[in-house]
């Protein structure tokens, strides 16, 4: 399995984003950072899931995510 880290940008986005959905409706902000936690756990587990971007990034969309 790999690992990954947060760029420090990205982070901060992430949780300004968990924030956002948790003021719109509590719990939602623990429902969309299980969601992301759970794609990333899955492209670790999976590397070469998704498609392969130009810049050698892959992008994936989990299916059953509703964010």
């Amino acid at each position: 399995m790999k690992d990954y880290t947060f760029h420090p940008r990205a982070l901060e986005e992430f949780k300004a984003e968990v924030m956002r959905y948790e003021n719109a409706t509590p719990g939602l902000g623990a429902d969309f950072a299980e969601s992301v936690f759970a794609a990333i756990d899955l492209a670790c587990h999976f590397p070469e899931i998704g498609a392969l971007s130009g810049d050698g990034v892959r992008f994936f969309l989990p299916r059953n995510s509703r964010f």
